[in-house]
């Protein structure tokens, strides 16, 4: 019997290929000139899953947390270690071991992180009466 993934499993789903997706454009394509439009591509994904999996009144801190992991993970490992010194020395003229392992984290962190976002937002929507 197969399950089919949850709302939450989808999102969670655009949100790490949304990441992926920036990393690779800024690693593969274009490296020194391509981040803005990796970061545009890499929230694509993203924006149409906060669409579809996510409640309304949870647009906006979902989406800026679906955002800063597409940010934080896909794009800033490869910019800030690409052709720098700190780069070279940490893992010479191929950043990817490094990068994917950043990436990794920052999408696991919001991932985990997210659900409790979801909650804190959920219950402060009640208003005492």
């Amino acid at each position: 019997m197969v399950s089919t993934p949850s709302t939450e499993q989808k999102f969670d789903l655009s949100i790490a290929v949304g990441a992926f997706i920036s990393l690779y454009w800024i690693l593969y394509i274009d490296p020194l000139t391509g981040e803005l439009l990796g970061l545009t591509l890499g929230s694509l994904p993203v924006l149409i899953g906060v669409y579809l999996y996510v409640e309304p009144d949870q647009y906006v801190p979902q989406g800026l947390t679906g955002l800063a992991a597409v940010a934080l993970g896909g794009a800033a490992p490869a910019t800030i270690l690409y052709q720098t010194p700190a780069g070279n020395w940490l893992v010479g003229s191929q950043p990817l071991p490094l990068s994917l392992g950043i990436m990794l984290v920052v999408i696991v962190s919001t991932l985990v992180g997210r659900r409790y976002i979801q909650s804190a937002v959920g219950s402060h929507d009640s208003i005492p009466s």
